[in-house]
């Protein structure tokens, strides 16, 4: 197992959960029994570059985010759990919530 195993089986397990699938159903999507996913996501087990693209596919996210770039730290739960709900959202919903976070930003940007 190594250091690089453990980055990717731990980006796999963040876009699982922003997914909001269970091991077990992410498993069934990807044709794997759970114990399997449950290797990948410990890095017990090595993903294969073709692997990994189906499950960028199955997860709704980048390759380029399960194999290093652009992924989300373990420290951002809070993110990931925005992200959760804003997935969750009606488009209306969606768009006034975004218009509510960039009214907050320009409050917190200093006058030019």
């Amino acid at each position: 197992m190594s250091a690089f195993d453990l980055y990717v089986g731990r980006n796999l397990r963040q876009a699982r959960k922003l997914a909001g699938m269970s091991q077990t159903q992410a498993a069934e999507v990807i044709g794997v029994s759970y114990q399997q996913m449950q290797k990948y996501e410990k890095g017990v087990n090595r993903i294969s570059t073709e692997f990994a693209k189906k499950l960028a596919t199955a997860f709704s996210v980048s390759f380029e985010s399960l194999t290093g770039q652009n992924s989300i730290g373990d420290d951002n739960r809070d993110g990931l759990a925005l992200l959760r709900i804003f997935n969750k959202l009606d488009p209306q919903s969606k768009m006034a919530l975004l218009g509510v976070g960039r009214a907050m930003l320009k409050s917190l940007q200093p006058p030019t």
